[in-house]
């Protein structure tokens, strides 16, 4: 009968996962041990294929990546696979790449390829002075990198060396095939050299490289951060996330741990953003920002117009109207003078401030530390300069000051001419753009049936090169800079793509999610003796919740969160599911009660009949009277101590509560620390004292090591091991007290190689596993190895030959916080 129930659960797993073939978000909430990943893999080869052009599988960590693309060759290796072997790519970090392609020597055989080519290209008499230059650029960075990749025990400098090195090799390489296909289509008169054109070639490429065919490929499986941070294919554009959907390929996006998946994405952009506008970069947003992009505009008389024609004298004539018109609102005929200082310059030790605030809608006030003054810029007549002034009282600055303008309002006002320049410049590149591509095409065409010679191209248009002709046009000394902010106020969307009536139309999106977050930050310049003012400001444009959305608006995409807590509405650990539900209201799919009920029921009756699972609640103890001189140990957690042990138990409770008083600002937290002892106490108890427990895994919501004298010396008092201690317990809590059943960690290849491998070849061996609740990742099996001769009662699904077992117990602290002020968990 279990099995049927076996078979029945299967087939209704693969049901809910059949159905996410129409275009949309899917929302998969079924709880672990429905064999998902099964399904997932059988899927990819058997149906999904016969419904997507590609398919893209995002895992949260490496390992579930492996373990993904395992499941995946189980069914490519069957007849009625729909996938053939070579059409799938795991898409792996660069530095694991080019480590095996070193270990491999494949890099070396790449290297005899390219050398090749060039001895074949030269003795036809091409000059490729060039290509000899680029190839030993390549050689040299590929030596050094392999003396890195070889160093044993990295550290974190080395390891930053290593990715430093290999990010130069990648453009190194890059260069080299820009220039190889530019000079073999001008030799062999061809149109356009293509990536297997390429690769008949180079072969050697694609075993160094595998993403360098990442284009052809059907089935991907890589992890969230690496389709964050992108994927080099060498021969072709970088790829993020937000190019995995297609307006003329149907693709699914399968999610695995999606809650998970939330916070990896969210992470790397917050690390990407900081990393971005670090150091001198701060100051290249927000007031002196604006200026920077105010001084573009008006230098049209130094400006060629042999590219543009007339396009851009318009576009910055226009540009200067607009923001002309802004400045004149709050600042009538004042020039926009380049420094800001302050009016008080008191106390100006580390004085910097700063707040978030979103798109238009949000504002908060940047004053200085522990005061509610309110923020102005103000100006008096006849003075060049600016003053940041912090009061109260407005209409006492005005009788001051000729112009007092709220400093959100200046913000808002430099916010407003950044952008009216970002976008007049923005049509200029998009117009270009067009045209590059238009006559790009007409070139190729005309090369293909041989009425011209050449494509006088590099290579095909692309709006970074774009961006970048214009800014080149500028011969500013800040052009990479601002070539970087212009492609990302460009492929930033602020406005959401609908379909209506087959017609695609933007609707504006004022949320946080769209519209992004900026921290506005004012520095003092510590080095002016004058305390002038920079008004820096830093952005994060991108969101997780942005990202998916972009993906579902495409029209023949399907995205699949898949996670247990998939459909759970907290932010903090989550996409915003509500967000996408008002979004999208017609586009997003959720599981039924009935199908939730249905895998529930058939998972249950899955499970043996003699399996039962008990629960058992710790208690939280509370003091009648909770005056400090009134705190002592319970007579409940005291006789939990062996007797000989109770007058320890009792010094141990002392010696602690002295140090809680002095580390704790109330009582309240000293009683909610003596708490979690006590629940220790309570948890170990059973655990040492139960025949049939021999694992456990006690989850708290902080790291076990902050504690691990205290839950060391608790057990030994329990257990009575401390009379084996050398030292005794007197007036502090002893530091070299290890009890053999407890284990103190947050790794888990220290679990795995101490921990789990002494459970599985110990039938008696008794171990309790403490932990944080984040310490592992989403994902992460902790199941053991039956040991031999141990009696267990085998679960239908169990497999037979190498079976495998969850932990005897588990005791799950109530969660006291999301976020935490230290390195607390």
């Amino acid at each position: 009968m279990t099995e049927n129930y076996k078979e029945q659960l299967s087939n209704c797993v693969e049901n809910i996962f059949k159905k996410y073939i129409t275009p949309g978000l899917h929302i998969c909430d079924i709880a672990t041990g429905g064999g998902k990943s099964y399904t997932i893999g059988k899927l990819t080869c058997q149906f999904y294929p016969k419904h997507f052009d590609r398919i893209i599988i995002l895992c949260v960590q490496t390992k579930l990546v492996d373990a993904m693309d395992s499941e995946v060759n189980k069914f490519i290796s069957k007849e009625d696979s729909e996938i053939k072997p070579d059409a799938k790519l795991v898409v792996k970090n660069n530095e694991e790449v080019i480590s095996q392609a070193i270990s491999s020597k494949s890099f070396d055989k790449l290297l005899e390829d390219i050398e090749y080519r060039i001895g074949r290209i030269e003795s036809k008499g091409v000059n490729v002075k060039d290509l000899h230059s680029k190839c030993n650029s390549i050689k040299k960075i590929y030596y050094i990198l392999s003396e890195l990749v070889n160093i044993p025990n990295r550290n974190d400098y080395l390891s930053s060396q290593i990715g430093l090195n290999e990010s130069n090799l990648r453009k190194a390489v890059r260069s080299f095939f820009e220039s190889y296909r530019r000079i073999y289509e001008h030799k062999e008169k061809r149109s356009k050299l293509s990536v297997s054109d390429v690769l008949k070639q180079f072969p050697s490429l694609e075993t160094v490289y595998p993403q360098v065919s990442i284009k052809s490929k059907k089935v991907l499986i890589m992890t969230v951060h690496k389709a964050v941070y992108g994927i080099d294919p060498i021969l072709s554009d970088k790829i993020h996330i937000d190019n995995f959907s297609d307006k003329n390929k149907k693709t699914l996006i399968l999610f695995d741990e999606s809650d998970q998946a939330a916070i990896a994405i969210r992470n790397v952009i917050i690390e990407q953003s900081i990393k971005n506008n670090g150091g001198d970069k701060r100051f290249g947003k927000g007031y002196d920002g604006y200026l920077q992009y105010n001084s573009l505009i008006n230098n049209l008389e130094h400006l060629s117009n042999e590219y543009y024609g007339e396009e851009l004298e318009k576009a910055l004539v226009k540009a200067q109207n607009i923001t002309r018109k802004n400045w004149s609102r709050w600042f009538k005929n004042v020039s926009q003078f380049r420094n800001i200082f302050f009016e008080d310059d008191t106390e100006l030790d580390n004085y910097r401030r700063g707040v978030f605030f979103s798109g238009q809608t949000f504002r908060l006030n940047i004053s200085r530390r522990n005061d509610n003054l309110n923020s102005f810029i103000c100006y008096k007549s006849e003075n060049r300069d600016f003053r940041l002034v912090h009061s109260n009282d407005e209409r006492a600055l005005r009788k001051e000051y000729d112009i007092v303008v709220k400093l959100d309002d200046f913000l808002s006002l430099t916010i407003r001419n950044t952008v009216a320049i970002k976008s007049q410049l923005g049509k200029v590149i998009t117009d270009a753009l067009e045209q590059s591509e238009k006559r790009f095409d007409e070139e190729t065409q005309k090369v293909a049936s041989n009425s011209s010679e050449r494509n006088k191209y590099l290579s095909y248009p692309t709006l970074e090169r774009e961006i970048h002709t214009l800014f080149s046009r500028f011969e500013t000394p800040s052009e990479f800079q601002f070539e970087e902010q212009m492609n990302d106020y460009m492929t930033n969307r602020k406005n959401i793509v609908v379909s209506v009536e087959g017609q695609e139309q933007k609707i504006p999106d004022p949320s946080v999610y769209s519209q992004g977050v900026q921290l506005f930050q004012e520095e003092v310049d510590d080095m002016d003796n004058m305390h002038r003012v920079r008004l820096s400001c830093r952005e994060i444009n991108n969101t997780p919740e942005k990202i998916i959305t972009n993906l579902i608006t495409s029209p023949k995409t399907s995205v699949v969160l898949c996670s247990a807590t998939a459909s759970n509405m907290s932010v903090v650990s989550n996409f915003d599911i509500q967000y996408f539900q008002d979004l999208f209201p017609t586009k997003l799919y959720k599981l039924s009660t009935d199908e939730k009920h249905t895998f529930d029921d058939l998972v249950a009756k899955t499970y043996p009949k003699e399996h039962k699972i008990n629960v058992v609640q710790v208690s939280n103890h509370q003091y009648a009277d909770k005056r400090e001189n009134k705190l002592c140990l319970p007579e409940k957690y005291k006789k939990m101590f062996p007797s000989d042990a109770q007058d320890l138990a009792e010094s141990w409770f002392k010696i602690t509560l002295r140090r809680l008083k002095k580390e704790k600002d109330d009582t309240k937290s000293v009683i909610f620390y003596l708490n979690r002892y006590f629940q220790f106490i309570e948890a170990y108890c059973y655990f040492i004292t139960h025949d049939d427990i021999h694992s456990m895994i006690f989850f708290q919501n902080q790291r076990g090591d902050r504690d691990a004298n205290q839950f060391q010396t608790l057990s030994c008092l329990i257990d009575g091991s401390y009379k084996n201690m050398q030292s005794e317990l007197d007036d502090e809590i002893p530091s070299d007290w290890k009890n053999e059943h407890i284990k103190i960690s947050k790794d888990f290849e220290e679990v795995e190689a101490e921990i789990l491998s002494e459970l599985s070849s110990n039938k008696d061996a008794k171990l309790m596993l403490i932990s944080a609740y984040a310490s592992f990742k989403a994902g992460t099996n902790l199941q053991y190895q039956i040991p031999e001769s141990l009696d267990y009662i085998s679960g239908d699904t169990w497999d037979k030959e190498n079976p495998k077992k969850d932990w005897d117990a588990m005791y799950l602290q109530c969660p006291t916080s999301y976020f935490s002020m230290d390195d607390e968990v």
